[in-house]
């Protein structure tokens, strides 16, 4: 809890501190030209700071400037590529300029990073998207199913391997594992 007040007390201190309260005060009173004017100046003195310039992408938008929309939100993915909310904001906006290849692909990326509202957009644009599994919970898979299999779970064993061939139907050593399970339960039996 201390580090969250300490954090929350250190960005009070960031100079242009006040531009940034006085944009959110804009945005929240649909002031857009306002809002887009004073997160402009907070993001002249604080241009790494991703989540604002997806704001003033906002601000921007709304305002009718589109070009300025978008030099924002993609500053805001160049700060940081793994956010998925400008990847999905780009993606609003190819839609609505009609640059639907741009808006599938930005939906796209955006799913990947778990944004599930991108995968609803795809769904209009007549795209079926089914998110990738990350490596890491696939390799976990495996793990937790070699592991069931050790402590003599056959019955969770055998789930979590067919859990993992469901994403990768090509793995040789988890057919292998899997047969050899199968095989000991008939032996068992």
């Amino acid at each position: 809890m201390m580090k969250k007040i300490k954090r929350a007390m250190m960005r009070r201190l960031r100079p242009g501190w006040d531009k940034r309260l006085a944009g959110d005060a804009a945005r929240d009173a649909r002031d857009w030209g306002t809002a887009a004017q004073a997160y402009s100046d907070y993001l002249a003195r604080n241009p790494s700071d991703w989540a604002i310039w997806v704001q003033c992408g906002h601000a921007l938008r709304e305002s009718g400037n589109m070009g300025g929309a978008e030099r924002a939100y993609r500053r805001a993915t160049d700060i940081d590529g793994n956010q998925a909310d400008p990847l999905f904001q780009l993606g609003a906006l190819m839609k609505r300029l009609g640059r639907r290849e741009e808006a599938i692909d930005f939906y796209r990326r955006s799913a990947a990073l778990g944004f599930h509202i991108a995968i609803s957009e795809l769904a209009t644009l007549g795209i079926s998207y089914k998110p990738a599994v990350p490596v890491a919970s696939l390799l976990r898979t495996l793990l937790d199913a070699q592991a069931a299999r050790d402590l003599h779970r056959w019955t969770e064993a055998e789930k979590l391997y067919l859990a993992y061939l469901q994403a990768v139907p090509e793995s040789v050593q988890a057919k292998e594992e899997l047969a050899a399970l199968r095989q000991a339960a008939l032996r068992r039996e």
